[in-house]
């Protein structure tokens, strides 16, 4: 996971990377995250 930061304030922009190691499990968050915070 890469949380992107404000390079001054350090504090989190609010996006994020996440990295999966298969593209099942990718397919599956994505559909299961859609549209929520």
């Amino acid at each position: 996971v890469t949380v992107l930061k404000d390079r001054q304030s350090r504090k989190s922009k609010g996006v994020a990377f996440v990295l999966f190691l298969k593209q099942e499990d990718a397919i599956n968050c994505a559909k299961n995250l859609n549209n929520t915070e």
